[in-house]
């Protein structure tokens, strides 16, 4: 169910996501979710500050009853999840627009590749990670909030990178045009220039 908030926050919040990108670009998305990211892992550390409370509902469908039991961690949990989509769904739309607006044509294949693998091996890698702090911590309660702690950490030291990312714009130019001669002229290759220099 907790998986299934999160994605959920995902689905409400891609239009929104989508009309920002559309009237501010996908620059400023990728900002937008890059730093939203990074709080994230830490209100997994605020759940234990909640009241605990338990309480059972049961549910009524097609003459079967279904109790199901509502605590304050999983409410908490709940609505961290929900959140957790609403920005992830920024920064995967951002870095999917990217690809295309900022990488050429011929060199998407190759780059997405590399993004993919990478990913991969970030995956693979942060859960090693993760899975020695906990046997380092006897996977303990502490060792669990260590983990989301680091990761909080962690996602800090994307600031400068995301700081890198230029507001370099493309020209666009007119299509190559045909002359009375009958030859083609080629025209030069977009290049990117700043937008301060643009206007």
């Amino acid at each position: 169910v907790l998986v299934g908030i999160g994605y959920l926050g995902k689905v409400i919040a891609l239009p929104f996501w989508g009309r920002v990108a559309h009237a501010s670009g996908a620059r400023r998305l990728l900002w937008i979710g890059g730093t939203s990211i990074v709080p994230v892992a830490s209100f997994w550390l605020a759940s234990d500050f909640f009241a605990p409370w338990q309480t059972t509902y049961t549910f009524h469908f097609a003459g079967f009853n279904l109790p199901c039991q509502l605590s304050a961690e999983f409410v908490s949990l709940g609505a961290i999840q929900l959140i957790s989509g609403l920005v992830w769904a920024a920064y995967e739309l951002a870095m999917a627009l990217m690809f295309l607006e900022a990488i050429p044509r011929q060199d998407r294949s190759c780059v997405l590749t590399y993004y993919n693998f990478g990913n991969a091996a970030a995956h693979v890698v942060g859960g090693l990670i993760g899975a020695t702090v906990l046997q380092i911590g006897g996977e303990s309660h502490f060792a669990y909030l260590a983990v989301f702690g680091c990761s909080s950490v962690v996602r800090l030291c994307t600031f400068p990178l995301l700081r890198r990312v230029n507001q370099q714009i493309p020209v666009k130019h007119s299509p190559p045009t045909r002359p009375a001669g009958g030859v083609l002229r080629e025209l030069p290759q977009p290049v990117f220039v700043s937008r301060a220099a643009r206007d």
